[in-house]
């Protein structure tokens, strides 16, 4: 299964969001054209570590994501 953006995640138990040069830029990018709640149903455990703590938990949560963060406490779907 890939994304419409073309990111893989049917294999993937989490995904990582690292630092990057242009952080805003892909952010952007990834809010965009992510489809996030098609990649928690493909994905075994939808995880999403933020270690910028550059995403908004709510539409992570709606999708299905466990969104954990520096310095933020995790947020789990209900």
């Amino acid at each position: 299964m890939v994304s419409n953006s073309g990111y893989p995640f049917q294999l993937l138990n989490a995904v990582i969001q690292v630092n990057e040069l242009q952080p805003r830029r892909a952010v952007q990018r990834l809010k965009a054209e992510l489809d996030w709640p098609t990649a928690a149903r493909t994905m075994r455990a939808p995880l999403l570590l933020d270690g910028r703590n550059l995403l908004d938990p709510t539409p992570l949560l709606a999708a299905g994501f466990t969104h954990m963060s520096v310095g933020r406490p995790t947020h789990r779907p209900t």
